[in-house]
């Protein structure tokens, strides 16, 4: 009997939590239905005020077109015939129009000093060096350095310079091309023959060294560039130290040959056969040293002597 009560009470207890759980459930559904209602409400009010606004609106715009009219049907009566006067009196009026002639700007052109035409080079006056004379000179060497023999290029620009060159300086005056400056160097020898019993030797000897430089000389004129400049100085300096290294190297081979020449002895009948042949052997070795300088400078480009 106990456990019967027991049950129903569980299942009372169920039943009234379904029915609170079934309450709640219906609250909630009536405030969403409620929410949407107010809603809907909402925007129906808003679309009928925003059709009242538009219709206040047109009927404002109507009336305001209507009194617009009535306003201007009466000036156009005024207009009308004040518009027919001023048309009938330009009729007998004759308008002659003023015209003003018009003033031409006169545009002052830029006169700019006209770039002057580089000068043309006159030919180089190539001349050897010459024999130096011994007579009165003391045993030894005697070295005279010449002038050097300058010849005047033009040019703005490195291109033009080194045509130039080549036109009138080395050159064409000994036929071979691509020249820029040249070093030559005349020896001449004077000894006399001095006999000790069966044997000669050679004593106040003496040898004659004259070299001459050819080489161009440049100015620069007031529209040359200073990268010209530049090239040019650089070119014209090495140039120089290139063609003074030729003449170092003869200086040092006509030393060697009169040391030579001054320890000969040997027989009396052949000693002018031997002194001509130590000249002539080292003179070959001078011209060999003088190409190997030209090897190691490069023709002088290592030097700066180039364009």
């Amino acid at each position: 009997m106990f456990e019967q009560q027991t049950n129903f009470l569980k299942v009372s207890k169920k039943i009234n939590a379904i029915i609170i759980m079934l309450f709640i459930l219906g609250l909630f559904l009536l405030v969403i239905a409620a929410v949407f209602s107010l809603k809907a409400v909402n925007d129906l009010s808003i679309k009928q005020d925003r059709l009242a606004f538009e219709k206040k609106q047109t009927i404002f715009r109507i009336k305001s077109a209507k009194q617009f009219k009535a306003k201007a049907k009466p000036a156009k009566k005024v207009i009308k015939p004040v518009a027919a006067k001023i048309a009938a009196q330009l009729k007998k009026t004759v308008v002659t129009p003023v015209v003003r002639p018009r003033q031409k700007t006169v545009q002052k052109a830029v006169v700019r000093p006209a770039v002057p035409a580089v000068s043309n080079c006159a030919r180089v006056n190539y001349l050897l060096p010459g024999p130096i004379d011994l007579s009165n000179r003391p045993a030894g060497l005697t070295r005279i350095q010449d002038p050097i023999n300058y010849f005047r290029v033009y040019g703005r620009d490195s291109r033009t310079i080194q045509q130039q060159i080549w036109r009138c300086g080395v050159s064409s005056a000994i036929g071979k091309s691509h020249i820029y400056a040249i070093s030559q160097s005349r020896m001449n020898f004077s000894y006399q023959i001095k006999k000790n019993n069966n044997k000669c030797s050679l004593t106040n000897v003496k040898l004659g060294l004259r070299t001459k430089i050819t080489m161009p000389t440049w100015t620069a004129d007031t529209y040359t560039p200073q990268v010209t400049k530049n090239n040019m100085s650089r070119f014209l300096s090495g140039l120089l130290t290139h063609e003074r290294g030729h003449g170092a190297i003869d200086v040092q081979y006509a030393n060697r040959i009169l040391a030579d020449l001054n320890n000969l002895s040997t027989d009396c009948g052949s000693i002018n056969n031997q002194a001509r042949s130590i000249i002539t052997n080292l003179q070959r070795q001078l011209a060999n040293a003088q190409h190997a300088y030209e090897i190691r400078t490069n023709y002088g480009a290592n030097q700066g002597g180039w364009l």
